[in-house]
C-alpha cells in the first residue's frame, strides 16, 4: 500500500510537468525516507517511455518533435546537475563567452566544484569539472565566475588581458553595492594579482571606501605583470599593476 502511495505521487507529480522538464530523486517528498521506492518507480516509468533518464538520478520529460525526441536543453542540463550535485557553478569559456569575453564557444562544459571528478557525458553534452580549494557553496556563482575571468585574463581566447578587464570593468559597473561587497569577500580566496584587478576597478566604478580592503590584503613591494593600458586602468600603478 505504502508503495502504492508513493508511485501515485511520483506519477500525479510528472502528469503536471510539460514536455522538457529536468529534474532529479529530490523533487519527491517521500525520496529522504524510501529512496529505492522512488528510484523503482521512475525506473519503471523509464522503461515505459513516460521519462527519459539522462544520467542516474536525473530524468526528463520527452518532448517530441517531427523529427524525434528533443532532448533538454544545455541550461535544463545544468541546472539540474547544480540541484542534484550541489556546491557547483559554471565556469570557463562558455561563461566567458556569455560574458562578452570571447567569440569562441566550447564543446564542453566546465564546472567548479570542490571535489576534483571524472569528465563525463550528459544528455550528449560533455561535462569537465575543476577543483577549487575553497567552500563553493559560501559565494554567488555569478562573483566566482567574475573571478574566474579575471583570473584567466590572459588566457581567455580571442582576446587580451586589456580587452578583458575593459569589458569586465562594464559588467563590475552593473553591480550593487552589495554585490560589489559580496564580489569582494569571495576574492580573498583568489591570488592578490586577481584583488589588485578586481581593487582598482571597484575604485574607479565606486569608490575608493569599498576598494580599501582590498588595498589593505595587498604588499605594497610586490608588482603585477598584467599588460593592460593606462587607458583602460589609469590607476593601475597605484595597484602595482605594471
Amino acid at each position: 500500500m505504502e508503495t502504492q502511495s508513493i508511485n501515485n505521487e511520483i506519477n500525479a507529480k510528472i502528469n503536471k510537468m510539460q514536455p522538457g522538464k529536468v529534474f532529479d530523486y529530490s523533487i519527491f517528498k517521500n525520496y529522504q525516507e524510501k529512496p529505492q521506492a522512488v528510484a523503482k518507480a521512475l525506473s519503471r516509468l523509464e522503461k515505459n517511455k513516460i521519462i527519459q533518464r539522462l544520467e542516474k538520478g536525473i530524468y526528463y520529460i520527452p518532448l517530441q518533435s517531427k523529427y524525434g525526441i528533443l532532448k533538454p536543453s544545455e541550461e535544463k542540463i545544468i541546472n539540474a546537475l547544480k540541484q542534484k550535485e550541489k556546491g557547483i557553478y559554471e565556469t570557463g569559456l562558455n561563461v566567458y563567452n556569455r560574458l562578452g569575453l570571447t567569440s569562441q564557444v566550447p564543446n564542453s562544459i566546465t564546472l567548479a566544484t570542490k571535489i576534483q571528478k571524472p569528465p563525463k557525458n550528459v544528455g550528449g553534452i560533455k561535462i569537465q569539472y575543476t577543483k577549487k580549494d575553497f567552500d563553493i557553496s559560501r559565494y554567488e556563482s555569478y562573483s566566482l565566475q567574475l573571478l574566474d575571468a579575471l583570473k584567466d585574463c590572459k588566457n581567455i581566447p580571442d582576446n587580451t588581458p586589456n580587452g578583458v578587464i575593459r569589458v569586465m570593468r562594464s559588467r563590475i559597473k552593473e553591480l550593487s553595492v552589495q554585490k560589489v561587497k559580496q564580489l569582494i569577500k569571495a576574492s580573498f580566496n583568489y591570488p592578490p594579482f586577481v584583488r589588485a584587478i578586481l581593487g582598482a576597478m571597484i575604485e574607479l566604478e565606486f569608490s575608493g571606501k569599498e576598494s580599501a580592503v582590498l588595498k589593505e590584503s595587498l604588499n605594497p613591494l610586490t608588482k603585477y605583470a598584467i599588460p593592460v593600458k593606462s587607458l583602460t586602468l589609469p590607476n593601475k600603478a597605484k595597484w602595482g599593476i605594471k
